[in-house]
C-alpha cells in the first residue's frame, strides 16, 4: 500500500462543499448530520478500511494542520459511520481526535444511535403456493347487500377445497 493510492482517494473527491458545510457549523450535531447527507462522504465511505484508516493517521500525525486537513479527518469520521458497526467501532476505538473539537461527540453520537448487526439463518419450509382457478368462482348476492364469493382453491392435481365468504 503505498501513499500515491490514498493520495489520489482524496483527490478525487471534491471537499469544498464539506469545507462550505464545516465552516457554518456551529454545533458537532449540525456538522454530523449535513456531513452525513452529502454524497462526498457516502462515496468515501466506499473506499477500504485500510484507506481510510491510513489517510486518517496520516492526517492526525501532522504536526500542523490546515483546513483542509481538519474536514478530511472528520470526512473520513463520518464516512466510518457507514461502514458496519463493527469497523467503525475497532476505528473509533484506536483513532486520535484530539486534535478535532468535536471528534469525540461525533464518536459518541454515532456510537448511541449504531444497531447492532445480527444475521440469523432459519431453515424454514419454502412457502405454500394456492393456485386458484378463477374459472370456478362464483357470487351471490341476497335482498341484505351481502355478496357471498365461492372460490375454489386447488392445493394440488387432486385435492380441492371450497373457500366460503359470506
Amino acid at each position: 500500500m503505498n501513499n500515491t493510492h490514498h493520495t489520489t482517494i482524496l483527490q478525487s473527491i471534491n471537499f469544498e462543499n464539506l469545507i462550505g458545510i464545516y465552516l457554518v457549523s456551529n454545533t458537532p450535531a449540525y456538522l454530523y448530520k449535513h456531513f452525513r447527507s452529502s454524497t462526498t462522504i457516502y462515496e468515501l465511505s466506499r473506499e477500504s478500511v485500510i484507506d481510510l484508516t491510513s489517510e486518517y493517521m496520516s492526517i492526525s500525525s501532522k504536526v500542523e494542520k490546515n483546513l483542509e486537513d481538519i474536514v478530511k479527518a472528520y470526512s473520513i469520521i463520518c464516512a466510518f459511520t457507514f461502514k458496519s458497526s463493527m469497523e467503525a467501532e475497532d476505528f473509533f476505538s484506536k483513532a486520535d481526535m484530539d486534535f478535532l473539537d468535536w471528534g469525540e461527540f461525533i464518536q459518541k453520537l454515532f456510537l448511541s444511535t449504531a444497531s447492532s448487526e445480527k444475521i440469523i439463518f432459519i431453515d424454514a419450509p419454502p412457502p405454500r403456493v394456492l393456485n386458484l382457478n378463477l374459472n370456478q368462482v362464483s357470487i351471490s348476492e341476497s335482498d341484505s347487500a351481502t355478496k357471498t364469493v365461492n372460490i375454489t382453491a386447488v392445493h394440488s392435481p387432486n385435492i380441492s377445497t371450497v373457500i366460503s365468504n359470506g
